[in-house]
């Protein structure tokens, strides 16, 4: 999760008045000074400003080289401006209302604004608290922020990770295993087991056509949280779908039979489910064809392969949702070991890693 520090600076120092902080011009018959602009002895009336001696013609605008005298400056960077040209010319311009900064301001996001068009029209909120983020705060990959101090006490969406305010109020649902789902994840959330047959077999045509052929039958089955996680107590499971295999032999190993079970969390969201039957339909092809037992991380992220297959050619705001949040992930497991399977299927094909898969235990790389 990116963390940001918003930064507020002044780099503009005001100068109400030149006559008020500015020593008064003088005729001074003992005072030798040099003018800091020409560097030619000061021999009647001078300008002292910041411990510096002007000729009074010669305190300039930095900007159009005109005399400041008496008018309000400003000084940036060491340099001195009258209002025109630090307005017109100088001043770093509010990336939102695009009038100049020359007073409190905030950095964010290599953009600047206005402290007050930030915190009332940019900034972001955080979920808990409501008020502007500001300091280190997080921002989950759907843009909602949260605090860093209210971190924990943020909801969060279980199936796209999303940061919810903790009182309800009508922005979530939940499910009796325990699951907070969003308001974009409930919408599209399929609980009906024939449904999800549909899209399993729907999934499995895709695969096909991209060069996967699953045509083993296997049972589908929609289950809760504490059910799938009882069925993949001795599986290291990603907490949305498991993959259950069992094999008999009779006649001493001269008949066999193979029977495969998937188990998926019911409550999904479509794109989300389609991504995790084809990761678990890859499982299936696995434990069919593939040489036993095989290295995880390239079991799992050759999964991970198969769900990009299909996200890859989902348009919905979800499916691209989804995508990317895959190609995120950075664990060891699931993120590089899909990484690893998407550079090596990139560099000799899928045929040609399908067929690695069913002769070798561990990766090539």
């Amino acid at each position: 999760m990116p963390t940001y520090r918003p930064n507020k600076y002044s780099g503009w120092v005001p100068l109400i008045l030149a006559v008020f902080l500015l020593v008064c011009l003088a005729a001074s018959a003992l005072a030798v000074h040099t003018c800091s602009y020409c560097h030619k002895k000061i021999e009647t009336q001078w300008l002292e400003v910041d411990g510096r001696y002007f000729h009074p013609d010669h305190f300039i605008c930095s900007n159009c080289l005109k005399p400041i005298a008496h008018q309000r400056f400003f000084i940036h960077e060491d340099r001195y401006y009258d209002s025109v040209c630090l307005v017109n010319f100088v001043a770093e311009r509010c990336e939102y209302c695009g009038y100049p900064i020359i007073d409190e301001s905030i950095y964010f996001d290599a953009k600047m604004y206005h402290a007050t068009c930030y915190n009332e029209f940019v900034g972001q909120r955080c979920v808990v608290c409501g008020e502007t983020a500001q300091g280190e705060f997080l921002v989950d990959s759907r843009g909602n922020a949260v605090c860093k101090e209210h971190h924990d006490q943020a909801a969060s969406c279980h199936a796209c990770r999303q940061f919810l305010s903790p009182v309800q109020n009508g922005r979530w649902s939940q499910y009796q295993d325990g699951r907070i789902t969003c308001r974009q994840c409930d919408a599209t959330a399929v609980n009906n087991i024939e449904e999800g047959r549909k899209l399993a077999a729907e999934v499995q045509a895709e695969l096909e056509a991209a060069g996967v052929t699953v045509d083993q039958k296997f049972k589908l089955s929609f289950v809760s949280l504490h059910e799938l996680n009882r069925a993949s107590e001795n599986v290291q499971a990603d907490q949305l779908g498991v993959t259950l295999y069992e094999k008999s032999e009779m006649l001493g190993g001269l008949v066999s039979s193979k029977k495969f079970e998937i188990r998926v969390l019911y409550g999904l969201p479509r794109a989300q489910l389609r991504a995790v039957l084809a990761h678990e339909l890859m499982h299936v092809w696995q434990f069919a064809q593939a040489a036993q037992p095989q290295n995880q991380p390239m079991c799992e992220g050759t999964c991970q392969y198969a769900a990009y297959l299909i996200l890859q050619n989902d348009e919905t705001a979800d499916g691209r949702y989804f995508l990317d949040y895959l190609l995120s992930q950075d664990d060891k497991i699931y993120g590089q070991g899909f990484q690893n399977v998407l550079g090596y299927v990139n560099s000799v094909g899928l045929n040609a890693w399908l067929d690695y898969l069913e002769h070798n235990k561990e990766a090539p790389w």
